[in-house]
């Protein structure tokens, strides 16, 4: 994979010490990238929750969502991506912004990934302030990733979970203990946030 050709995206990131610098990404359009408008409103939202957070970054296609908050001052992300292509360009991408040494990449399912792999290599990263959800809109599990983070632990307490989907896929408010506070519309794009509240 080292050989694919790449180009300068349209995406960019929008704010902090990377910003305005644009993205590489792989020819054609194997991922849906989330759009420069939805990203910079989502961090308006989260503002100073990013700096020195543990983000996750779950179907990190292109990585611009953890990308975005490593700029933002985040102390650390791990991307999770099943495609190689895509594991690919989000190493590129850290590498040429120097986001490198901040940054874990994982080119596996998020099953695996949400069974305790990343935290069993080590740096004790299995637990996260922010974790970000973007799977595609037609493969339907938003629910089933947002209970599995619940069931695994993976968010710290008031942590909080972003995700992104559409009408037809919309999760629930509540799943275990991730309570929806927030819903925010873009066009077909819903963008829900979550926040982990543990019993008592």
């Amino acid at each position: 994979m080292a050989g694919t050709p790449a180009y300068i995206s349209d995406m960019r990131v929008i704010a902090g010490t990377a910003g305005g610098r644009r993205l590489l990404a792989p020819p054609g359009r194997t991922t849906r990238p989330t759009t420069d408008r939805v990203r910079e409103s989502v961090f308006a939202i989260l503002a100073l929750r990013v700096q020195e957070a543990r983000v996750l970054d779950l179907f990190a296609g292109s990585g611009s969502l953890g990308i975005e908050s490593l700029s933002r001052g985040a102390c650390s992300c791990v991307f999770v991506d099943k495609s190689r292509v895509a594991c690919e360009f989000i190493e590129r991408n850290l590498t040429s912004l120097g986001f490198r040494d901040r940054a874990r990449v994982m080119c596996a399912d998020w099953r695996v990934a949400l069974h305790g792999r990343f935290g069993a290599e080590g740096a004790g990263d299995a637990r996260f302030d922010l974790v970000f959800v973007d799977p595609p809109y037609e493969s339907g599990v938003h629910g089933n990733v947002l209970t599995e983070l619940d069931l695994q632990g993976s968010v710290l307490h008031s942590g909080l979970v972003v995700c992104e989907y559409s009408a037809h896929v919309r999760p629930g408010e509540t799943l275990g203990r991730l309570r929806r506070f927030r819903e925010e519309r873009y066009g077909e794009t819903l963008v829900g946030f979550y926040m982990y509240m543990p019993e008592g």
